[in-house]
């Protein structure tokens, strides 16, 4: 209600006209990144990123270090070159563009920590972490000239959710005949790395490996003193990083690490590889005996299960997960019979999701219901009560409150409606129904998305219906009717149906599972809510009186307020799009051509100073036949069947939803995700 309020204070001032649009478009924006149109979840502050070299001149023939530098917000880390999770993830990469006879190695992987998410053991980092890149000169250098590195740096980083990151950077440095390192770079990432950098292994250490298919076993000669929490972090996933290593000092002094195998997790049963050789960073929590660090980089030879069965033992899950893989109509049947929409499906979410009760339903129905008042979708209707505020400015208190009990009595009324058809299909059919579910229809969304057009070429001056805004004359200070306002609660109550599922996700689902009585009450708050600003400032008149008088300067906030309509129109669109595919949405919108044009008619050709027999053909006849052959389009539209279209993000090969597709896979002793989204 408060912001609200201060829309209408803000009319007040004499630059009203502006308040009004700059308090319009803020809130529209606001209220866009609610709905999810923003980043899709991305955090207050994104990863920060520096690529810098670590020489201030190079010299040709010899290398040189250049480093990316990530730093992630609060909670948030990236991965390892293996993640540990056995699914795919992407861990920093960085693509040089160098110049002629330069070369790039490898990226040297900081030692990694394990950390939890979705129930999991992952490898990665956070914080502050430093990626180094060993770069080679040609010899073929001469000093004194200046050269460009390019390079694209790409990560995800992961808390209860996943984002892609990228960064650019150019690097100039000079060629020297001697090269000169950059001193306090070199300190930053010398700090850096005593924790955090392996070292290659040591010329003393005598290293071995063997493997009886289910554990490897690391042994080591000669590497001293056994170090608290030893640790291997192999690159290629042979290892299960989601259960503890052993560690133990053998008779003669030597080192083993027995690990086990990866044989699947609970989010893949793709088995790990199985190679010739093992390779990692083997680390520890206090420093290691003879390297100065807390990591050291191996590499050993496997002796003992054959790599080629293992492999063809693996090929079979491989193959089941397939990111090529679709649904056969055999394996679409079989969901089909294991689907049933009344079962109780144990699911484990990222985050503690809270239990409504009565107090919270209430609470959350109305506050609920007054906050809508601001969502994409319900904002527009704000600016058709503000004009019918200000019509009714100077009017008897007691009409102006008749009018806001007229709105008001329109939400109610229309949510019962809503409401009772719901909880009849419950009671009758006994089935579960979700508030919001209409818009699972076509029909339905293609009947909103007209609605909210048609009232939109109305506001733009199209075509006029009732009495026309022109300037301060009396005919302004005529209100449109009790009729007008019950109808404005009415459209209010149908366009804020659709946002309240997803903004009132936890008291809509408790309402819609209590008794019909109860159930009635809680949509009669929800709706009280809803109209609660409009009936406070019809009880209140002296904050009426504070608008701005009627003027010309109705006419154009009327028509501002018509692309609020058309955009809302748009936000519908895209749901009714996602249902009918490309071709029901080409001929969706060739049938709001079709209806504007008859808009255009009727408002041009049926105006009283025309001939009666023009007004009765062009002004009525045509614009009659144009409309309905408009209707005719968009119904025919909502006849067609789109394919959702699920697109791969993230490295995930996400699958499209079919009934008894979840059912399916935890059949099979599969963990399923499930991204769930609002966009019927």
């Amino acid at each position: 209600m408060g912001m609200q309020l201060n829309l209408i204070q803000a009319s007040a001032m004499s630059n009203h006209l502006f308040a009004i649009i700059g308090t319009f478009l803020f809130l529209i924006s606001a209220s866009l990144q609610g709905q999810g149109f923003s980043s899709f979840g991305k955090p207050s502050a994104k990863t920060e990123s520096e690529v810098f070299s670590t020489s201030n001149t190079i010299a040709p023939g010899e290398t040189f270090d250049v480093v990316l530098k990530l730093t992630h917000p609060e909670k948030w880390h990236s991965y390892f070159k293996n993640p540990g999770l056995g699914i795919p993830s992407i861990s920093p990469s960085v693509k040089w563009e160098l110049p002629e006879g330069f070369t790039a190695g490898e990226i040297q992987w900081p030692i990694p920590h394990q950390s939890a998410f979705v129930g999991l053991k992952s490898q990665g980092y956070e914080g502050t972490n430093y990626f180094v890149t060993t770069i080679t000169a040609p010899a073929s250098l001469t000093s004194g000239e200046t050269i460009e590195i390019k390079a694209d740096a790409a990560w995800q980083m992961c808390f209860e959710s996943c984002l892609n990151e990228n960064a650019s950077a150019t690097l100039t440095l000079a060629v020297a005949n001697t090269a000169q390192p950059n001193e306090a770079r070199t300190k930053e990432l010398a700090d850096y790395a005593k924790k955090h950098i392996a070292v290659d292994t040591p010329d003393s250490w005598k290293i071995s490996a063997s493997d009886d298919g289910d554990t490897i076993k690391l042994t080591i000669h000669n590497a001293g003193e056994l170090p608290n929490g030893l640790f291997l972090y192999d690159y290629d996933g042979q290892l299960d990083a989601q259960v503890a290593q052993t560690s133990k000092v053998l008779e003669d002094g030597a080192w083993e690490l027995s690990i086990p195998r990866n044989k699947g997790t609970s989010l893949s049963e793709t088995h790990g590889p199985v190679l010739e050789t093992l390779s990692g960073i083997l680390s520890a929590k206090t420093e290691i005996s003879g390297t100065g660090r807390y990591g050291v980089n191996i590499s050993a030879s496997l002796a003992g299960a054959s790599a080629t069965n293992a492999v063809a033992d693996n090929s079979s899950t491989e193959e089941t997960h397939s990111p090529s893989h679709q649904d056969t109509p055999e394996e679409i049947a079989a969901m089909s019979k294991l689907y049933d929409p009344e079962s109780k499906i144990n699911f484990v979410p990222l985050k503690d999701i809270p239990k409504a009760t009565i107090y919270s339903a209430l609470f959350g129905a109305f506050v609920g219901g007054m906050l809508l008042n601001l969502m994409p979708c319900v904002f527009p209707v704000l600016g058709l009560k503000v004009m019918g505020f200000v019509e009714q400015a100077g009017n008897e208190p007691k009409k102006v409150r008749n009018h806001g009990l007229a709105f008001t009595l329109g939400v109610l009324i229309s949510m019962w409606v809503l409401a009772g058809i719901l909880l009849v299909f419950k009671l009758s059919l006994g089935k579960s129904v979700n508030w919001g579910a209409q818009m699972g229809n076509p029909y339905f969304v293609a009947g909103i998305v007209v609605l909210l057009f048609v009232l939109g070429l109305n506001m733009a001056g199209v075509f006029e219906m009732g009495t026309k805004l022109t300037g301060a004359g009396s005919g302004l200070q005529q209100k449109k009717g009790y009729s007008g306002s019950f109808f404005s609660g009415v459209l209010t109550t149908l366009i804020a149906t659709p946002c309240s599922g997803p903004f009132l996700g936890a008291a809509m689902a408790y309402t819609l599972s209590q008794s019909a009585p109860v159930a009635m009450f809680l949509f009669s708050i929800f709706a009280l809510g809803i109209s609660f600003p409009y009936l406070f400032l019809s009880f209140f008149p002296a904050l009426i009186n504070k608008l701005p008088r009627p003027g010309a300067w109705m006419e154009t906030f009327k028509v501002l307020m018509s692309f609020a309509l058309f955009g809302t129109a748009a936000f519908f669109l895209q749901s009714f799009g996602s249902q009918t595919g490309i071709s029901g949405m080409s001929w969706m919108i060739m049938g709001l051509v079709a209806l504007a044009l008859a808009a255009y008619c009727f408002g041009h050709w049926n105006l009283p100073h025309l001939k009666k027999s023009s007004r009765l053909w062009l002004g009525k006849a045509l614009p009659l036949g144009i409309a309905g052959l408009g209707f005719w389009m968009v119904i025919d539209a909502a006849g067609h069947e789109g394919q959702r279209q699920v697109a791969s993000t993230g490295g995930h090969d996400w699958k499209q939803w079919r009934p008894g597709k979840v059912e399916h896979s935890r059949s099979k002793g599969r963990i399923v995700w499930v991204d769930y989204t609002a966009d019927w």
